[in-house]
């Protein structure tokens, strides 16, 4: 997991660049996706994932600036995205908006969360100011669903996740930049774009998890349990 350090006086230019490069890295990973790989519901245990795009805007909406302008009154946004109010099991029925909405409600909120990052009050008794706390946990929340759609895309229907496979981040750099192996550097420019590796390059993939348990399924057998052992029978 990336983590996220503000000591001392902080930095809200600093805290700018880092909210860009997290929404940067959450794009890049759905880049190379259609529509139905977003929308589906790839297994029971995961989230469609727009849902998880939807989830990380509201988050960000609910905690950079709802929260810090009035009384804590939620934990997470009611409504739509809200984890409680819709498990994992429900979040495939929902009617969730498209890529391009989705995206657009994320910028939408972005702006107002940069706007209220130049007025905020770090040396007040406010406790979610205080060294940058609130905004550590919203890019740390970000990065966690990164990790989780990861999780996701090991599971998918169809077609393997064709991923990227070389990312690489310009230090102190305003935009990161991302590059396939010996091939065009592509830098973030505010819409979703896929590095060109070119034909020459050999990629080995890795089995997905579910590969990965067939596999396994195939060659491994449960051992016989005998008629009057109390021993319980395996799950396979």
């Amino acid at each position: 997991m990336t983590t996220i350090a503000l000591s001392g006086r902080v930095d809200r230019q600093a805290i700018a660049q880092e909210l860009e490069e997290a929404r940067a890295r959450t794009l890049l990973l759905l880049s190379p996706l259609s529509d139905d790989d977003l929308r589906i519901q790839h297994d029971p245990l995961m989230s469609p994932l727009l849902w998880d795009l939807g989830h990380i805007a509201h988050f960000e909406e609910l905690w950079l600036t709802r929260n810090l302008d009035g009384p804590i009154e939620f934990v997470e946004m009611p409504g739509l995205y809200n984890p409680f109010e819709h498990p994992r099991k429900e979040r495939g029925k929902l009617a969730l908006p498209g890529l391009a909405h989705s995206i657009e409600v994320m910028e939408n909120i972005r702006q107002r969360v940069l706007a209220r990052l130049t007025a905020a009050d770090f040396d007040s008794s406010v406790p979610l100011l205080q060294e940058g706390y609130v905004y550590r946990m919203v890019l740390q929340h970000e990065y966690q669903h990164n990790e989780t759609i990861l999780q996701t895309l090991q599971l998918k229907k169809g077609d393997p996740y064709p991923a990227p496979r070389v990312r690489e981040f310009e230090p102190g750099g305003s935009a990161p930049v991302v590059s396939a192996p010996s091939t065009t550097i592509i830098c973030w420019t505010g819409s979703i774009t896929t590095p060109t590796i070119p034909p020459s390059t050999r990629i080995r993939r890795r089995p997905s998890s579910r590969q990965w348990m067939r596999s396994a399924n195939s060659r491994y057998k449960p051992t016989p349990i005998r008629p009057n052992s109390d021993a319980p029978v395996a799950a396979w």
